[in-house]
């Protein structure tokens, strides 16, 4: 990905952000020891711009993810209530499920165990969409 990135002709467009986002979570996954949080900055800032929420609902589950893995719990909560707010906006119920969910891990983490069963219980009570093809 960081060859292809430095390959680019053109900056700021969706084929910058689809391989910034497939770094920043191959990163996240093979690395663990901090650039990651660069790259999930440089590839949420470009679906930002772009206005992707699906893409951003994506990075904003992988900064989560990150923030539990490093112990920043509040930086993590905060990261699930701006998922939620992007969820709401897409009224998408596997993107409310999925923010949910995050909530209720951010939740737990911090110790309110009351709230993150909530959450949890308000996710897995939300039935998403079914393909009828």
């Amino acid at each position: 990905m960081e060859r292809a990135i430095a390959e680019l002709n053109v900056r700021g467009d969706r084929r910058e952000m689809v391989l910034q986002e497939a770094l920043a979570i191959s990163l996240m996954l093979i690395r663990g020891d901090g650039e990651e949080a660069h790259a999930l900055a440089k590839a949420l800032s470009l679906v930002e711009a772009l206005e992707l929420p699906y893409h951003r609902m994506r990075l904003l589950a992988a900064q989560h993810t990150f923030l539990v893995r490093t112990g920043d719990f509040r930086g993590a909560a905060a990261v699930a209530e701006k998922n939620k707010a992007v969820a709401k906006r897409a009224a998408d119920p596997m993107a409310m499920m999925m923010a949910d969910w995050m909530l209720g891990i951010s939740h737990h983490v911090l110790g309110n165990q009351a709230m993150a069963r909530r959450y949890c219980e308000t996710a897995l009570k939300l039935e998403p969409i079914q393909n009828s093809s």
